[in-house]
């Protein structure tokens, strides 16, 4: 299977940010969710083809616009589950993952690479 590339053109944002506690649970705020929107729109307009269904090994670049302290592992799962649906089934057939960061001040952004597992 040839690699699929994904690119999200927009500030990574980590999940430590998007939940907040109300009266008897969590939610999410409204930017987290317009992000959530905004990559899985990306990524319809980039992978045409029915959701995958097998196993799945990702490697996510993160280009991040400065060099703050980042822990880089909470990037992945809103841009997971937003790809739901599009790339694959469901976040789950990720077995596999690799993360890399980067800093590029004029186009903050994720790039997946997907493969078969």
């Amino acid at each position: 299977m040839k690699v699929i590339k994904i690119i999200i053109e927009w500030n990574p944002i980590s999940v430590n940010h998007t939940y907040f506690k109300g009266a008897s649970s969590y939610y999410m705020w409204r930017w987290p969710r317009e992000y959530k929107k905004n990559s899985a729109l990306q990524a319809s307009v980039q992978y045409k083809w029915k959701p995958l269904e097998w196993d799945l090994d990702v490697e996510f670049h993160y280009y991040f616009k400065d060099w703050r302290k980042r822990d880089h592992l909470n990037y992945n799962k809103i841009v997971a589950d937003a790809l739901s649906g599009i790339v694959w089934k469901d976040d789950l057939q990720i077995k596999s993952s690799h993360h890399y960061t980067y800093i590029d001040k004029e186009l903050p952004r994720i790039e997946l690479l997907i493969r078969k597992k």
